[in-house]
């Protein structure tokens, strides 16, 4: 049976939905890479950071589809999420720390994208672009 996207429902319950799972993705990661720079459990708090990169590439790579507002923004967040995930595996696979620079550069871009999430879900960047999200949707899924 093919799955069909229901036009009716709000787009903004979906991007509010992805906005939220981002921030609370990037508050973990910012969370782990501050306990790093404590100098506790880094290879475990390095192998959870991967997963937690890797769902918030997926959530990114979900809404560069068109459906949520400030696309730049879910673009450059995805790109730096897949860059970071990869030099983390290395690491790992390495199983060397990463340097204090290096961990505290982390913390500064999760805590940037998480304010941008912050803006989507207060609202700031969702009014004008709802309308032409359900446009794109009426228009490109059937």
């Amino acid at each position: 049976m093919e799955e069909r996207l229901d036009l009716e429902k709000d787009p903004k319950k979906f991007v509010e939905y992805q906005a939220d799972e981002a921030y609370g993705q990037l508050a973990v990661i910012q969370r782990h890479f501050e306990w790093i720079l404590a100098g506790k459990e880094v290879l475990f708090c390095l192998g959870c950071t991967y997963k937690h990169l890797q769902t918030l590439s997926q959530t990114c790579q979900e809404c560069l589809g068109g459906a949520c507002p400030a696309q730049p923004v879910w673009q450059e967040m995805s790109s730096w999420a897949e860059k970071t995930k990869d030099q983390v595996m290395e690491l790992l696979r390495q199983k060397k720390q990463i340097t204090e620079d290096g961990a505290r550069q982390i913390c500064q871009y999760a805590r940037k994208y998480r304010k941008e999430m912050e803006k989507i879900l207060i609202g700031e960047e969702l009014p004008e672009t709802m309308e032409k999200t359900r446009t794109y949707t009426q228009k490109h899924v059937s």
